[in-house]
């Protein structure tokens, strides 16, 4: 069985030799078509491929070559030359090598294809149906029976209907089953031990089939189940590379969250980055605002303090006329009376002074008389000058305060424009190592994964071996037990055979004294009547 499979082109040609040579033998007894396309193919191995090979002189030598002569004697010879030729002609497309594969694959389904053949003589049929001289077929399918001359395919006993067998030196026998029934059959060869042995040997390639074909079924039951106590042993490593396999898996589950979590803060990062730097724009137009509004006050300030010098100015002249003409007043009244220098130009300042005099105070014995209308008016003054002064300081006190607020927003920002570029470098620089770092991390988990996965896988694979092997072990004892079983049944029957063997030999030999007692009779008898 194992042997069809081999494909080595030595073996192929020793098998094609061998097979060609028993074809041509006449063990194969094949039909008219079928050997028409066996000559075919044994022309195409032999000298290719050729559009017009009848032209050849070696055509009708090939024929005769490669046509059975017990087959070639069933049709005339134009016949067969046609038949060959149409199926050379179809073959033209196959190599020699094909040839050859496909001549042996014809033989090889052939009921009794790769038989090996050995003659023999009848000696007990039960059922009558072989002749006296038969040839015998052993192959992988069991025993097959032929007709010597001319050469017929008789009958076929398949591996599985034969119980028992043995041989001795001049004889073999075997116990089938023939349509349900168990017979004995008996021939007489001298080849009794060769076809015990191939008989043998195609019983055990059957054997091991049926155990292989067995293990691979419980194999897959054990797989399909799990229900095997197999599956449930698992090599010591197993459990730890399962776990390393989770832990793994576990870090790589955490490397992602950290590296999404990075990202999140990155993400944050940036949301406030955009709301200081849309905060900073919001300083810088409130600065703005704040200068012009100091500007407008400086203005103001300005304003008043002008509004002030003049008032000052004003209170100043008036305070230095009213000491002028007080001191005027209070001096010689006589000769402010009786001033000669009058005239018509000076008229009008005397007319000024007189009016200016009403509104000084009156002075009465050399004492200043109090004027509440003057007194009233320099209050006033006063008020409104300390009311102008005391707006100036807080108007001061303001232009101070938002020039510091202004230099500290602009000292802020000057901070802030620094700061960002410096701190939105270092940011980017630590994302991009931790980002490397992680990454760096992943590859490295990732390529542990990797190495403990196919650590698993092989360590399964193991597993699988181990279960496969315990089950090949399990089915190995139960297949031994059956041999055992087996081979007592088989003791017991060789002990029945010896016996049936040695009354038979008992009677043969037996038979063999009478017949040489009658033959001393004979010769007695014979000479007694020559005498008489």
């Amino acid at each position: 069985e194992s042997d069809e499979a081999i494909t080595e082109p030595v073996y192929i040609l020793l098998s094609y030799i061998q097979s060609q040579h028993d074809y041509m033998l006449g063990n194969y007894p094949v039909g008219r078509d079928d050997s028409a396309q066996l000559a075919a193919l044994q022309i195409v191995a032999d000298i290719g491929a050729n559009d017009n090979p009848e032209t050849s002189t070696d055509w009708p030598v090939l024929l005769d070559r490669y046509l059975p002569k017990q087959v070639s004697i069933t049709r005339a010879r134009h016949d067969w030359e046609a038949d060959t030729l149409i199926r050379y002609r179809s073959l033209e497309h196959l190599s020699r090598d094909d040839a050859r594969q496909q001549f042996l694959r014809i033989l090889q389904f052939l009921p009794y294809g790769n038989s090996v053949f050995f003659s023999a003589r009848k000696i007990e049929d039960p059922i009558g149906l072989l002749p006296g001289r038969i040839i015998l077929g052993i192959n992988k399918r069991g025993v097959h029976f032929f007709r010597p001359v001319p050469k017929e395919y008789l009958h076929s006993a398949e591996l599985r209907d034969i119980m028992q067998f043995g041989s001795s030196n001049t004889a073999v026998f075997f116990k089938m089953r023939v349509a349900g029934v168990l017979h004995i059959f008996q021939f007489e060869t001298k080849q009794g031990e060769e076809i015990c042995v191939a008989l043998q040997t195609h019983i055990n390639d059957v054997m091991l089939r049926r155990y292989s074909r067995t293990r691979s079924v419980a194999n897959g039951v054990v797989q399909s189940t799990g229900d095997s106590t197999a599956m449930d042993v698992k090599p010591p490593g197993l459990e730890i590379y399962e776990r390393r396999a989770q832990e793994m898996s576990k870090l790589l589950e955490e490397a992602q969250q950290k590296m999404d979590q990075i990202s999140e803060d990155l993400r944050i990062r940036e949301k406030k980055e955009m709301e200081l730097c849309e905060e900073l724009e919001a300083l810088k137009d409130s600065s703005c605002a704040e200068h012009l509004a100091l500007s407008e006050l400086t203005q103001e300030r300005e304003r008043l303090q002008r509004r002030l010098e003049e008032k000052e100015l004003a209170l100043q002249v008036a305070l230095s006329e009213k000491s002028m003409f007080a001191s005027s007043l209070v001096g010689d009244k006589s000769q402010y009376g009786f001033l000669e220098m009058e005239n018509t130009a000076t008229k009008p300042t005397r007319g000024a002074i007189g009016r200016r005099e009403r509104d000084l105070p009156r002075i009465d014995n050399g004492r200043v008389m109090q004027n509440p209308a003057i007194d009233k008016q320099v209050k006033d003054l006063f008020d409104e000058l300390k009311l102008q002064t005391e707006e100036i300081r807080v108007m001061q006190e303001t232009a101070k305060k938002l020039s510091n607020d202004k230099q500290l927003l602009e000292q802020k920002f000057s901070r802030i424009e620094k700061k960002k570029p410096s701190e939105i470098q270092l940011l980017e620089k630590k994302f991009a190592e931790e980002q490397n770092m992680l990454k760096t991390r992943v590859v490295e988990l990732e390529k542990n994964l990797t190495e403990q996965t196919q650590e698993l896988t092989v360590a399964e694979s193991m597993l699988a071996l181990r279960a496969s092997e315990l089950g090949a072990l399990q089915g190995s004892i139960k297949e031994l037990d059956e041999l055992r079983e087996m081979k007592e049944d088989v003791e017991r029957k060789n002990v029945q055979t010896a016996s049936i063997i040695k009354k038979q030999a008992d009677q043969v030999a037996e038979l063999e004294i009478l017949y040489k007692e009658e033959q001393v009779l004979r010769k007695r008898y014979f000479n007694m009547m020559e005498d008489m």
